[in-house]
């Protein structure tokens, strides 16, 4: 499960509807969520229920990606706030943890939609 170090849970304050449910974000972060979590508000702030994770291993791409399939377990499980629609998922990465997600999406086809962004490298001039 998310905790504070490697991972956070939001939603939006007011959900449209009352007890309707929102689409499911899980958000790969490039580092510790605590220094990134301004990044899910936006999301929050559009109806998603997001899941932000922090892949913790570094390197170790294989082993990050199982933490994340976890986490997407949790959230099939309903582990996560009520809000939360399990049958409406997205995965979002970028940079170097779309490395994670790339590996997750080989490992399950659980997700709907995923949005990845690699950027291209900083060439010296």
């Amino acid at each position: 499960m998310p905790t504070a170090a490697n991972g956070a849970v939001g939603r939006p304050r007011t959900v449209v509807g009352g007890g309707a449910s929102l689409p499911t974000l899980l958000l790969v972060l490039p580092g510790p969520v605590m220094g990134w979590e301004i990044i899910p508000v936006p999301f929050a702030n559009q109806g998603f229920s997001v899941v932000a994770c922090y892949p913790l291993r570094g390197t170790d791409i294989d082993a990050d990606a199982a933490d994340l399939l976890t986490a997407l377990e949790y959230v099939r499980q309903g582990r996560v706030p009520s809000s939360a629609d399990t049958g409406r998922l997205g995965l979002i990465a970028a940079s170097f943890t779309s490395l994670h997600a790339y590996r997750l999406l080989a490992l399950t086809g659980e997700v709907d939609l995923s949005l990845i962004h690699i950027s291209e490298p900083t060439r010296p001039y």
